[in-house]
């Protein structure tokens, strides 16, 4: 069955075939009925939608019905010719496919059931029961398809650990299986299980490899080589740890899973593909709520497994796709607005500020600096291309804050200022206080004393209790206050007993001469008497 395919096919043919008959049968999708599965498993209402063609013309790969449709309308005429017509079109069908007579008159209906002694497959037109009768034949043929390609995955998964097995060629069959019951609308969550179990799948691989260079290291160290009774890495993933070219988001590539499939593929090809489906199906599902949930663990997961596969790539490139795909993927959640404020949205959008932050770091972007120097203007090219002619939503806005300071910053006080809206809503204070702080240093760095002054008044109370990033960011603060409020500052500084007696008497110094410049006499007596007790 095709990857892309998402209808049972119903092939027609005989000379009853007319409007009306197609119209009838595209009404089949139009309902739900119930689908009872073996195994216990519980029932599902579910539509089945299909696709008409003629019989010369039908994919071979979809679980299909083939229909005939007759025009006899006399008892007769079927006895002396079409009974003849409609076994050898019966003969003509695969053993093991569903198929259906349709006659035109309810009395050559009644003939064919006795003669054919096929009273389930011989139907008039102008019986009411003929959609169910369909609906029901369909759900047939897709649940025999089912049960034939899920003996056949579990048979595979059997066999992973043997020589030959390829995770490519695996991903297809099981692939098949998810289109199969992605033909049953109100079933995607049977299909997005097949993705799941792919995905699990695979970290395993990788963690096994992991585990597997780990021990080797060891016994390699302590010359114990004889020891090694752990088996390689399978062969086929090591064509995962070929060199990065390219670092897109997000989307469907035509070729992905062309290349998947043939070992051909890079590791951010294969998740990208694999998520790609399971949002897709949970936009079918209407789940939103889970995407930005899953997008955090995949960025995670992947940053982990470039570095176990050593997957050679520039210096950048995983931070830009991470925040092309975090770009993506809040701009779905954007669509459901209970969801752009939620909480795994939030973090989500927390991560793609740190990796936007370390750009700005690699790329000379930062504010306070001198500008990109032509080595980082480069790399920023080179970055840039990576994301492809035709970037998917974000890439366009990701080059261009690559390649300028202003659009960097820009890009990245959106992120932060949602980010940290949300964790306020959200009553999630620490966060949005420790994300405050992080905004302050930004602040700093642009000159903008007072703005870093605010969050960092608000990241303090965060750290009460807790002396030494108290004294930390106390630090900072002072070094964005004027006045009395400078003053304050000062006074607790040299009053601390987290920091080194030298250090406190440099901010006591700095007290009195702040003082000396207050006008009001009064205030200075004030904090000299409170402060000389310590």
């Amino acid at each position: 069955m095709n990857y892309e395919e998402s209808k049972a096919v119903i092939t027609y043919t005989g000379e009853g075939w007319n409007a009306n008959a197609k119209s009838l049968l595209e009404a089949v999708g139009a309902d739900s009925f119930e689908w009872r599965r073996p195994l216990g498993r519980g029932p599902k209402h579910v539509r089945v939608e299909a696709a008409l063609f003629a019989a010369a013309e039908a994919p071979s790969n979809r679980p299909m019905i083939h229909t005939f449709w007759s025009a006899c309308t006399d008892v007769d005429t079927w006895r002396s010719s079409e009974k003849d017509r409609v076994e050898r079109w019966i003969r003509s069908i695969a053993a093991g496919v569903e198929w259906l007579v349709v006659l035109a008159a309810p009395k050559v209906a009644d003939k064919a059931r006795t003669e054919l002694k096929q009273s389930e497959r011989c139907i008039s037109s102008r019986d009411p029961a003929l959609l169910r009768r369909v609906r029901q034949m369909l759900l047939t043929a897709i649940s025999n398809e089912e049960q034939r390609l899920g003996q056949e995955v579990r048979r595979e998964r059997e066999r992973r650990n043997e020589q030959g097995w390829s995770f490519g060629e695996y991903l297809a069959l099981q692939e098949q299986l998810a289109a199969l019951l992605g033909t049953l609308k109100g079933a995607e969550d049977e299909a997005l299980v097949q993705y799941d179990e792919l995905d699990a799948l695979f970290t395993q691989f990788v963690r096994n490899a992991s585990l597997i260079g780990k021990v080797n290291f060891v016994l390699r160290n302590e010359k114990q080589q004889h020891l090694n009774f752990l088996s390689e890495p399978p062969p086929w993933l090591n064509s995962f740890s070929a060199p990065l070219k390219e670092w897109r988001g997000l989307g469907i590539d035509s070729n992905a899973r062309f290349a998947i499939v043939n070992s051909d593929a890079s590791l951010l090809q294969l998740r990208v593909y694999l998520f790609t489906r399971q949002l897709n199906l949970l936009l079918k599902m209407n789940q939103p709520q889970q995407i930005a949930e899953r997008c955090l663990p995949l960025l995670q997961i992947c940053s982990n497994e470039l570095r176990i596969l050593e997957v050679d790539f520039p210096e950048g490139a995983a931070s830009c796709w991470a925040v092309q795909v975090s770009l993506q993927v809040l701009h779905v959640c954007r669509k459901y607005p209970d969801q752009v404020h939620s909480l795994p949205a939030a973090t989500l959008c927390d991560y793609a500020c740190q990796k936007l932050f370390q750009l700005g770091e690699l790329l000379g972007l930062m504010p306070g600096g001198q500008g990109p120097s032509s080595a980082q203007i480069d790399a920023a090219l080179w970055l840039g291309a990576g994301l492809g002619p035709e970037p998917p939503f974000g890439g366009e806005q990701l080059k261009e804050a690559l390649g300028s300071p202003a659009a960097f910053q820009k890009l990245y006080l959106e992120l932060a200022e949602l980010a940290l809206g949300t964790f306020k809503h959200l009553g999630r204070s620490r966060s949005a206080r420790q994300l405050g702080h992080q905004l302050a240093n930004f602040h700093q760095l642009r000159g903008d004393p007072h703005l870093a002054a605010a969050y960092l008044s608000d990241a303090l109370t965060a750290v009460e209790g807790w002396p030494t990033l108290e004294i930390h960011i106390l630090s900072q603060l002072a070094e964005c206050l004027t006045g009395e409020k400078l003053a304050m500052a000062r006074a607790r500084l040299a009053a601390s007993l987290t920091l080194e007696l030298e250090v406190r008497k440099q901010h006591w110094h700095q007290l009195l001469q702040i003082l000396k410049t207050l006008d009001d006499d009064g205030e200075c007596l004030n904090w000299l008497f409170y402060y000389e007790s310590y």
